[in-house]
């Protein structure tokens, strides 16, 4: 009898295996797989409520890799622990890598809010779980991201954590679970959850757009339905440009946290999408006057033409498209600077555009990456002036830049090409990006007419 309750007692006080269920484990409480299953089922529905929603952008954003959520809370590791007692509704701590919540995570409803008990909560936490689980090597690659956000970076490169800085994060051991280590990993997470947050909560105001726009299929929008959906669509816009934190990340950061979780949801990408698709720009942007387009233009600062004359012209090509052109000129001789900018009723238009051109003004053609769409340099000969034309939306810019020289009482005029500068068409297209949607152009076709 004696050897019998000293067992017990042996069973009582050795640790548990990790990840193992305690053998004094409440009778009926559930159990850890249970418990994992229902955050997972939790984390799915939230991720996936676009497509079961039957959402035309669900396909086009992606909030979150489940692949990647299920591979880390199913690791023994792991732990989920209910609390009735927590402070916050869910809460995730390093030094036991345990998911803590203060309701059965099969009770919390599907929400991208903040409130109590709103599944976005249980995502927010898995994602400090999973980013955990790479700064401890538990997942491949050991480290998430490849350097501190510059926000949380001191002069002398080390990292702040709301606290004393530490050294470079580099030299931070990711092995123990050290105050310092934990502070400064969170707030590297929080500048990637607080702006995809943002992102996640845009998301609602671009099914609000749908709400009101595909039930009246794909003719134009009638006023008051298209101003509802500019102001749903610039929503969006405005919150995938937003964070609730300090710092909105870049681009690179923006891949990381594709990479890590699988997140991914890119206005531009939408917007190209529903573009393609046949959807009508109005439903996105306004009418662009005049000051507007000519506003699109870099300022001769930018372009380097200071003290050169400046002219501008507005053509039109039935109701196909509106060209605005500016031109700097140092008059008979010198430097002559030219861009057109056209638009179209609709990126198709300006597609179809855009190869037309390509064929009739070079034939030897250089390919530019990171300007617009498409983008290319026309060598027409080594007299002529070389031509760059690149795409963007539902436009397309034109830009020449020669020099002249020669008398012409003497009759000996010559041109002599430089070659067009491309950041002079990007400058163009960030001021167009920054519309937020293609510009509609009053006045042009935005689709093909109908045959009979």
């Amino acid at each position: 009898m004696l050897r019998f309750v000293l067992a017990l007692l042996i069973l009582a006080l050795s640790p548990a295996p990790v990840g193992a269920e305690p053998w004094f484990q409440k009778v009926g409480a559930p159990s850890q797989v249970q418990l994992k299953n229902d955050v997972l089922a939790k984390l799915s529905e939230l991720i996936h409520v676009h497509e079961a929603n039957k959402r035309l952008f669900a396909p086009w954003i992606s909030l979150g890799d489940m692949k990647k959520f299920r591979a880390r809370i199913e690791q023994p590791a792991v732990r989920v622990d209910v609390d009735p007692k927590l402070g916050a509704s869910a809460s995730y701590t390093d030094r036991d890598q345990t998911i803590h919540v203060a309701r059965a995570p099969a009770k919390f409803f599907r929400s991208m809010t903040f409130n109590r008990g709103a599944s976005m909560l249980l995502w927010h936490e898995a994602i400090h779980a999973i980013s955990h689980g790479h700064q401890t090597g538990a997942i491949s690659p050991a480290r998430p991201f490849k350097s501190a956000p510059k926000s949380l970076a001191t002069s002398d490169g080390t990292l702040k954590t709301g606290g004393e800085p530490l050294g470079p994060i580099e030299s931070v051991s990711p092995a123990g679970p050290q105050r310092e280590l934990a502070h400064a990993n969170e707030a590297i997470d929080h500048l990637y959850i607080n702006w995809a947050e943002s992102c996640m909560q845009g998301t609602e105001a671009l099914a609000q757009l749908e709400d009101k726009m595909v039930p009246l299929g794909k003719a134009p929008p009638p006023p008051d339905v298209a101003e509802y959906t500019r102001r749903r669509w610039k929503r969006f816009v405005e919150a995938c440009n937003s964070t609730h934190g300090s710092q909105v990340p870049d681009a690179g950061e923006r891949e990381e946290l594709e990479r890590m979780i699988g997140f991914r949801v890119d206005p531009a990408e939408v917007l190209g999408n529903y573009l393609k698709a046949g959807w009508p720009a109005e439903y996105f942007s306004a009418g662009l006057t005049d000051a507007q387009a000519w506003s699109l233009f870099p300022t001769p600062a930018q372009l380097g033409v200071g003290g050169l004359t400046e002219t501008r012209r507005k053509t039109s090509l039935g109701s196909l498209s509106v060209t605005y052109i500016k031109a700097w000129s140092a008059g008979a001789q010198g430097r002559q600077l030219s861009i057109h900018l056209t638009f179209y009723g609709s990126p198709l238009f300006s597609g179809a555009s855009f190869g037309s051109t390509l064929e009739s003004l070079g034939v030897n053609v250089t390919h530019l990456s990171g300007v617009g769409e498409r983008a290319y340099i026309l060598h027409r000969g080594p007299r002529d002036a070389d031509f760059l034309v690149a795409r963007f939306w539902n436009a397309t810019i034109m830009i020449s830049d020669t020099v002249v020289r020669g008398s012409l009482e003497e009759g000996n005029i010559t041109t002599h090409p430089r070659a067009p500068n491309p950041n002079f068409a990007k400058l163009v297209f960030d001021n167009l990006e920054a519309l937020g949607a293609p510009p509609v152009v009053p006045g042009l076709i935005t689709r093909p007419p109908k045959t009979e």
